[in-house]
């Protein structure tokens, strides 16, 4: 078996506001030790169904929140064994469900069971600009969803300008569940 290692590092950490409900979002970045190539991934919260329906961009209004968390330029090394290509970690998912954790220093730790790897976790740090929220029955673990949103070349500009570079409110803040 071959092992591979990656850097995982935190871009933000948002809720996008549904009316009476609130989805809590998280964007980071996967690269290899070399710098050459980025890929981007969303945790995106669940909700009730009938609280899923409110967030349909079709039939409502959604407003984010400034980002409680963002880039705190600060990087960690993850190994897989077996090796797995940077836009693999939801493509090779058996299911795209995830939790994810988010401590008040603003440690995030994202969960996840994929197909080559088996349960895995990857960590990650964030910049505190407020509390973090607190989901229903207060603790600070969401269930959701993993998205991959991308692929493209590294550079420390690509990372600070986001998912799609100047475009990046419509895939952080659309249509994903």
């Amino acid at each position: 078996m071959t092992v591979v290692a990656y850097w995982v590092r935190g871009h933000s950490a948002f809720e996008l506001d549904c009316g009476s409900n609130r989805k809590t979002r998280v964007v980071f970045g996967l690269y290899d030790k070399s710098h050459t190539d980025l890929a981007w991934y969303l945790f995106s919260s669940s909700l009730s169904p009938k609280g899923q329906k409110a967030c349909d961009p079709d039939t409502s209004v959604m407003v984010w929140d400034d980002p409680f968390g963002e880039d705190a330029g600060i990087a960690t090394n993850h190994l897989f064994d077996p090796k797995i290509d940077l836009d693999q970690l939801v493509s090779d998912l058996k299911s795209p469900f995830a939790t994810m954790s988010i401590d008040p220093g603003i440690e995030c730790q994202v969960n996840f069971n994929s197909k080559s790897n088996g349960r895995d976790h990857l960590a990650f740090h964030l910049h505190q600009n407020f509390k973090p929220p607190v989901p229903p029955g207060g603790k600070p673990t969401f269930d959701g969803r993993l998205y991959f949103l991308g692929r493209v070349p590294f550079s420390q500009k690509a990372f600070s300008q986001g998912p799609q570079g100047a475009k990046a409110d419509v895939t952080m803040h659309g249509q994903v569940s």
